[in-house]
């Protein structure tokens, strides 16, 4: 089918109708399958997430993950319609504010409590924090009320619930054979844009912690960020790549994702990808130097350099002290021969460093600072026999001739010695990068 024809019939879809599970649907074989509402929902954020592999067009991507997006709502709220609680008199449950969420919450209740047909519960909310939520839940011939955190990961603040939610779950495996008051879980549930953990007192809920399904108690799958991780520390880079390239898709305040993906794409020598994911990040993070300075590798790969030394000053002002930004700020300069504006860009702030790439910024201060030796020492002996023309009409040979050599030399050398040092710093180890990833977070 040619684009107008799949765009057409992303259009044609209708998201309001109720679904009944399991829900039939047909895939890319023509085969029509049925899936239960866990099963579905997987199957639609899986596909959002291969948007890009399945599609070169930007259109089609956007509409594929649109559509996927669109049909989680649609199944969330369809699933809370079949199955969730009836709303309290007087009080907002979760539903209130996200009636897909709602619909994910239900599931996870039913599975927990091991239930069918529609849920008797009652929530009553406790606190909220940033990406968190925590509610009361009373549940109907249940002993005792229950605690449910809930997360969403979406916004500037994913990383933040995700990181909180790890956290929650880790402290409650380490007590779940205190007895008494103390807390302790009953089950939790994550999958990419959210996740809730139930908990009650331990003399409460000993029994339904018990019959809680096994694969609740299962450990805690590694988050998409973390699979990038490993797999750069694997040396997989393209999949690192692509891996990088999904988060952002799913969750477009993926910063990190941002840096990192655009560093990989530098290395598999991609510089337009790098720049459209740098550039994407500093539209949803302005002020993050280490975006600029992706954004300013991305257009010197590609024989940009003015667009380069606009992006890379962005991110020295923004960090003095992020010394990697400075030295590709000063090959560019080099490359525009504004020599004067290299060596002023070559001054770095006293104590401002930022980790390793010091050593490396030091290298290219000492090779300047040779080059302007042997410049000015080639100056003085030119200058220095031109003088002796104007007095006495005589040229010292030999230090003219020792001066042509050195500077001929010299310039040959330095050439040879920048092109060593800018390999260094346009191709550069993947951990590295992933180490700067993490020393420059806000």
């Amino acid at each position: 089918m040619d684009k107008e024809g799949r765009l057409r019939r992303y259009q044609r879809k209708d998201y309001t109708e109720v679904v009944d599970f399991p829900v039939e649907i047909v895939g890319r074989d023509g085969s029509v399958r049925r899936y239960d509402f866990e099963e579905s929902v997987r199957l639609y954020q899986r596909r959002m997430g291969f948007a890009a592999v399945r599609f070169r067009d930007e259109e089609l991507i956007s509409a594929e993950q649109g559509h996927c997006r669109s049909r989680v709502e649609q199944l969330r709220r369809s699933y809370f319609h079949l199955h969730g609680w009836a709303p309290a008199v007087g009080r907002d449950g979760p539903e209130a504010a996200r009636l897909d969420l709602a619909g994910e919450i239900a599931g996870f209740l039913l599975r927990v409590f091991r239930e069918s047909g529609r849920l008797a519960v009652w929530f009553t909310a406790v606190a909220k924090d940033g990406p968190g939520e925590l509610w009361f839940v009373d549940r109907q011939g249940g002993s005792g009320g229950l605690l449910l955190y809930t997360w969403t990961f979406e916004g500037p603040s994913s990383e933040l619930g995700q990181a909180a939610f790890a956290d929650i779950l880790r402290d409650l495996r380490g007590s779940e054979s205190s007895p008494g008051d103390a807390e302790r879980l009953v089950g939790y549930h994550r999958c990419d844009d959210c996740a809730f953990v139930l908990t009650g007192r331990a003399q409460d809920v000993g029994g339904l912690a018990a019959a809680a399904p096994e694969d609740d108690g299962a450990d805690v799958e590694p988050s998409p960020w973390e699979e990038a991780v490993d797999l750069v520390r694997r040396g997989d880079l393209p999949s690192a790549f692509l891996r990088c390239r999904t988060i952002v898709e799913t969750q477009p305040w993926h910063r990190d994702a941002y840096a990192l993906g655009a560093s990989l794409a530098v290395l598999l020598r991609r510089p337009g990808d790098a720049e459209d994911l740098s550039f994407v990040g500093t539209r949803y993070y302005p002020a993050d130097p280490l975006l600029q300075q992706a954004l300013g590798l991305s257009r010197m790969h590609q024989g940009r350099s003015l667009d380069a030394i606009e992006a890379l000053e962005d991110a020295v002002t923004k960090a003095p002290g992020l010394t990697a930004a400075r030295s590709l700020l000063v090959l560019a300069l080099l490359e525009r021969y504004r020599f004067g504006q290299a060596f002023k860009a070559l001054r770095m702030p006293r104590g401002l460093a930022i980790g390793a790439d010091e050593t490396s910024h030091r290298r290219l201060v000492k090779l300047m600072t040779l080059a302007a030796l042997f410049a000015l020492f080639t100056g003085v002996t030119l200058v220095g026999n031109a003088v002796g023309m104007a007095l006495v009409g005589r040229v010292a040979v030999f230090p003219l001739v020792a001066a042509v050599v050195m500077a001929v030399v010299g310039a040959l050398w330095f050439r040879a010695r920048l092109d060593e040092l800018r390999g260094r710093h346009l191709f550069e180890d993947p951990e590295r990068a992933l180490e700067r990833v993490r020393r420059t977070r806000g």
